[in-house]
């Protein structure tokens, strides 16, 4: 067996493990997240879902790619504004996730502290709009990405600089 055989075969059966569980584990924390009234009011159960509905879009959009290209020998590269948009989502999804988890922790430790002017910084509206104006953020920074994106190769996505 030949070392490409070898992980030709991990990225299939590790990939659609990890895409199954990982998509019914979001699933799960957003139903569970915005079945519960009480949950739904907190402004960190906001950010969770929301970080769980980035996370299920990362994982079909992302490690699907991954699978049919790496594990099936598709060439989904063939398309330069699907090279794009990956590079694109790569980086844009992951400093949002990044960026909900921790405005989830920085809201819990605003809740939780004793002086009441850093409770009231923990509302659900400040909560609205602080991730907002960071999802707009990241979604802005990652716009050179998909400008700069290339496809060079016939089976590489790669960075160029026109």
């Amino acid at each position: 067996m030949s070392l490409f055989y070898i992980s030709q075969e991990l990225t299939i059966y590790v990939g659609i493990f990890l895409l199954v569980v990982g998509v019914i584990g979001n699933l799960i924390n957003i139903f569970m997240f915005a079945k519960d009234q009480k949950l739904r009011k907190a402004s960190s159960s906001f950010l969770f879902i929301v970080c769980s509905m980035n996370n299920t879009i990362y994982l079909l959009f992302n490690l699907t790619q991954r699978i049919l290209s790496t594990g099936f020998g598709i060439d989904i590269h063939k398309y330069v504004w699907l090279c794009q948009l990956r590079s694109y989502s790569l980086t844009t999804l992951t400093l949002i996730s990044f960026t909900c988890y921790c405005l989830a922790s920085i809201n819990q430790f605003l809740s939780t502290s004793r002086h009441q002017r850093l409770r009231q910084l923990s509302t659900i509206k400040w909560t609205y709009l602080i991730s907002s104006i960071m999802i707009l953020i990241w979604i802005l920074h990652g716009i050179p990405t998909f400008i700069y994106y290339r496809k060079i190769l016939p089976t590489k996505c790669i960075m160029f600089f026109c």
